[in-house]
């Protein structure tokens, strides 16, 4: 992915994505494209502007820029797809966790900053 970027390209996406109003599952797919593929893309901005805006919100947004980019490179959608599903399971497993620390010990400042003992009195390695 370095071998994409540059300054000049990463800002026509940004102004893309502020332009257009989708989110960063749209932003991520055009950054992960080939700087060629992506910028045949981005030559399409004022038709696609006009497409994004019919869009009720965001989500559809996002999905439809996928599509473009499923056109360019299939494989690049999935992987978006997965990643979000993988951040969704996460973000619960995370909130959990702060809720049931304050719900145990009366908020953040409850537990020592010292890290997690092993259940078993195994020795650090």
């Amino acid at each position: 992915m370095d071998a994409y970027r540059s300054a000049a390209s990463w800002k026509a996406i940004s102004d893309f994505r502020a332009a257009a109003g989708f989110g960063d599952s749209g932003e991520l797919a055009l950054r992960i494209l080939p700087q060629l593929a992506m910028r045949r893309i981005l030559l399409q901005k004022h038709h696609l502007l006009g497409v994004l805006a019919a869009l009720p919100c965001r989500p559809s947004r996002d999905e439809h820029i996928l599509g473009i980019v499923a056109k360019v490179d299939p494989l690049v959608p999935t992987l978006i797809r997965r990643l979000t599903a993988a951040d969704e399971v996460a973000a619960p497993a995370v909130l959990r966790g702060a809720h049931g620390a304050a719900a145990a010990g009366g908020g953040a400042g409850a537990r020592s900053r010292s890290p997690l003992r092993p259940a078993m009195n195994l020795p650090y390695l």
